[in-house]
This record gives structure tokens, C-alpha cells and sequence, in this order.
């Protein structure tokens, strides 16, 4: 399944040509996650200059994305295990958005993220390289579309290339604007 994603977000990532204009956003996230994490994320995007147009004529659009995140642990872990992880992250997403209602997105990506410790909260990575899932779902409002207003879900993972991989699954919300 995530080497099928993968090979789907590069093949749509590299698919747009640079005659139209692409469009930038900030964005900041607050979430939790597992273990009584919570998460504080600034992301910027740049949106991919033209959408790929699939064989039944769907418009299938995207954005790169790097962001900063700090994830805090809110209970009392004792060592090896760190109150707090700093992270980086670049990713690509797919956007869909459906015929009937516009404004409604659905993003699908994947990236990869550095952490700053290889544990949070009892949660032994295992790697401070990690892979970034997502899904997320939202609203694109304002006269030009400019405001954001969505729901992300977040799988952090070394996907088993290192001998541990406990894993963190985050859940956030997100306002943003583009411009």
C-alpha cells in the first residue's frame, strides 16, 4: 500500500507544466496524538502550477509542503523517553476535490521528517528520519478561496527499516491561507 502511494504522489508531483500560476500558503496546525502528545506545526506550501487531468477528466491538484513542528508529551515520562521532540518535515500532497462541492478537498501525501530524539512519549521511533503519511480533509473559503479551515491525520514511521518502529499517529486542525 505505501509503495502504491508513493509511486502515485511522485507520478502526479512530476506531471504539471510550468505555464499557469501557482499559488502559495501558510498554514498552522494544532493537534494530539497518541500518549497524551500534543503538536504545535507552521507549514508553508506552494501549489503545483497546473492540475493533472486523469482519463475520466477529474482535475487532481497539489502542493509541496515543508513545515516546523514541536511535539510536546503532556504526561510524566521517565528516561530515555523526552518530554518534547522538535521536528522538520517536506512533503507532497494530492488534492481532490469533488465535482459536486468545490470548496471541499480531500489531501492524500507523503513525506519524510526529521526528529530531533528518537522517542516521545514512550514511543520508541526507532530513527530520526521518518516518513510522513497523511490524510486530511477540508474547506477552501473566501472570495478567492484564500481561507483554509481542515482536518489532518499524520502517521510518523521508519516503515521498519530500523529494528524498531513504535510509530506516532497525530490528529490535527488547520487554518490557513493562501495567497
Amino acid at each position: 500500500m505505501r509503495v502504491y502511494l508513493l509511486r502515485l504522489v511522485v507520478l502526479l508531483s512530476i506531471c504539471y507544466t510550468n505555464n499557469c500560476f501557482a499559488r502559495y500558503a501558510i498554514s498552522t496546525a494544532l493537534g494530539v496524538g497518541a500518549n497524551q502528545t500534543k503538536i504545535y506545526r507552521l507549514n508553508v506550501q506552494k501549489e503545483w502550477p497546473c492540475p493533472c487531468i486523469t482519463a475520466n477528466n477529474r482535475k487532481v491538484d497539489g502542493y509541496w509542503e515543508l513545515a516546523v513542528a514541536r511535539i510536546n508529551a503532556t504526561g510524566v515520562y521517565q528516561p530515555p523517553n523526552t518530554p518534547n521532540v522538535q521536528v522538520g518535515s517536506g512533503s507532497v500532497v494530492v488534492r481532490f476535490k469533488p465535482q459536486i462541492l468545490r470548496c471541499m478537498y480531500f489531501d492524500l501525501g507523503v513525506g519524510l521528517a526529521y526528529f530531533s530524539k528518537q522517542s516521545i512519549a514512550m514511543r520508541r521511533l526507532g530513527s530520526n528520519v521518518l516518513f510522513e503519511d497523511r490524510f486530511g480533509l477540508g474547506f477552501l473559503f473566501g472570495k478567492c478561496k484564500q481561507f483554509e479551515l481542515g482536518y489532518r491525520i499524520i502517521h510518523y514511521s521508519n516503515a521498519y527499516f530500523a529494528s524498531v518502529n513504535n510509530g506516532l499517529n497525530l490528529q490535527m486542525l488547520i487554518l490557513g491561507y493562501w495567497f
